[in-house]
């Protein structure tokens, strides 16, 4: 079977797409091309976006998508603590509490 060629701008509207919200399947679907297909290139779409060069070597892209599945967490679990403690964001010591009354 021959090896279907997608230009660069299908590829970035197909990952588009799927950023949008609309499901893999669908897409993939709609598109006229393999999930797994969809797949990669949204894949290769998150290594980009966090500065990451996409390679086609199985083991650089399993430790690729462990870092980034590291940082998800700890980005995650730094969220949930300050969901927990009510932080708005801003730092405990805010200058209103330590601010000289007359």
């Amino acid at each position: 079977m021959p090896k279907i060629v997608y230009t660069d701008e299908f590829k970035r509207d197909a990952v588009a797409l799927v950023a949008s919200g609309i499901p893999q399947k669908q897409v993939a679907k709609d598109m006229g091309m393999a999930k797994t297909t969809l797949q990669a290139w949204v894949r290769d779409a998150r290594f980009q976006s966090h500065g990451m060069t996409p390679t086609t070597d199985p083991e650089q892209r399993k430790d690729m998508a462990q870092a980034l599945g590291r940082v998800a967490k700890a980005i995650g679990g730094w969220r949930r603590g300050r969901a927990q403690s009510g932080s708005s964001g801003r730092s405990c010591l805010s200058a209103s509490r330590y601010r000289a009354t007359a």
